[in-house]
């Protein structure tokens, strides 16, 4: 079970596309749950790799983008403390990662508090990135909220 949820034109003329997939037959990885999947097409419609990424629970793909030096900056969520990030806060976390244009992973970010985090949108801005998500935990390794635990936007940059 596959699901496609983002795509973008690449600096080569083919497309990144992101999502999440159950699959066990993705780059040899079976983690059990969902996994983060990512897709380089290139110009001519051929898949040029394909790589899934994630832990023992749920992790989910909501958006790419490409960065100048041609390496890429994948945003989800993910549910699982095996998920290959130095940090896992809670309950679901925002997961950020960067894969080089090869899909090799340079490396894995959590960020998230008590509750749940999901980020949903990615922009490159000159090489200033920026992360949009929604969390409604209460505390955070970042700051403070407030007490009602309803969602609230949550926008990081690089």
């Amino acid at each position: 079970s596959d699901l496609g949820r983002s795509m973008r034109f690449t600096q080569d003329g083919g497309l990144i596309i992101v999502g999440d997939t159950y699959s066990t037959e993705i780059d040899g990885h079976s983690s059990g749950g969902y996994d983060v999947f990512v897709c380089k097409v290139g110009s001519t419609g051929v898949s040029q790799w394909q790589k899934a990424i994630g832990g023992g629970f749920a992790e989910r793909g909501y958006d790419v983008v490409q960065l100048g030096d041609g390496d890429y900056i994948v945003v989800g969520s993910t549910g699982s403390s095996d998920n290959g990030a130095p940090q896992f806060y809670g309950n679901v976390d925002g997961y950020v990662i960067k894969l080089d244009n090869s899909g090799a992973t340079h490396w894995i970010q959590t960020y998230g508090g008590n509750y749940s985090e999901y980020f949903k949108s990615v922009l490159n801005d000159s090489g200033k990135i920026l992360v949009a998500g929604t969390t409604n935990s209460t505390t955070d390794h970042l700051s403070e909220r407030s007490e009602y635990n309803h969602y609230d936007w949550w926008i990081l940059e690089f």
